[in-house]
């Protein structure tokens, strides 16, 4: 028996340990691809979120405004038709 390797033989030997640490790179990458095409998923789906929060958070400030102006409205009308006047906190 020999002690020894041919080239043939080792390039062999390097060629498949190149071609099992390539594939366990390529499916850890893999791996990898699919989480941050989930983690984007969910982004997206939270900035959704956050945008209709938003436009109802800006509308409920647009109806406050109003309802505002017309409170302001009728403490003024009652001050002028029978000089009470009202304090709208």
């Amino acid at each position: 028996m020999a002690d020894y390797v041919t080239k043939k033989e080792l390039r062999d030997l390097l060629s498949e340990q190149t071609e099992v640490i390539l594939n366990a790179v390529d499916g850890k990458f893999g791996l990898l691809k699919a989480e941050i095409e989930e983690n984007r998923r969910l982004i997206k789906d939270l900035t959704l979120t956050l945008d209709e929060f938003m436009k109802r958070v800006i509308n409920q400030d647009e109806e406050i405004v109003l309802l505002r102006a017309k409170v302001d409205k009728i403490a003024g009308f009652i001050k002028e038709k029978f000089g009470v006047e009202i304090s709208a906190q």
